[in-house]
């Protein structure tokens, strides 16, 4: 009958006889692998655990770069718009589009919002110029875990 129930059942039986059994087999193994390998592994373990810190800044600062680049390249576009815009308030003076004074004040608009596009662009730019500089450097600390 036991060997019925083996057959029939061999989760059962996996839980009850070999489960543990596996488990030890496989622990013993890995430990002989490790005195083997004569590897220590409190300073692997260490080494393993920087790697991940260092692999977690990285990712977090490839985030980081990403999101900047997304919005220096929203600032562009906005840019060009606004320098669009005001280009063409100015150019239809002629035949006000509008009221003149309201054209005027847009165009004006136009161009200082432009400026300060710009001038984020620039200040996107240097930021991310810097945190590419700090992911190198974390890059290189990762790179010297791994090998």
């Amino acid at each position: 009958m036991d060997e019925i129930h083996q057959l029939l059942e061999p989760v059962d039986e996996y839980k009850m006889r070999y489960k543990d059994a596996f488990k030890d087999n496989a622990k013993k193994y890995f430990d002989d692998l490790v005195k083997e390998s004569k590897v220590d592994k409190a300073l692997n373990k260490t080494t393993a655990d920087n790697y991940k810190k260092k692999k977690n800044e990285l990712d977090s600062l490839n985030k980081l770069i990403g999101k900047k680049k997304g919005f220096k390249v929203l600032f562009i576009i906005l840019a060009i718009v606004s320098i669009a815009a005001s280009i063409f308030m100015f150019v239809t003076m002629k035949e006000p589009v509008i009221n003149k004074a309201a054209q005027v004040a847009i165009g004006i608009a136009g161009i200082v919002l432009a400026l300060l596009f710009i001038f984020l662009i620039i200040k996107f730019s240097k930021e991310i110029k810097s945190e590419e500089k700090v992911k190198d450097k974390v890059e290189k600390e990762a790179q010297k875990y791994q090998d």
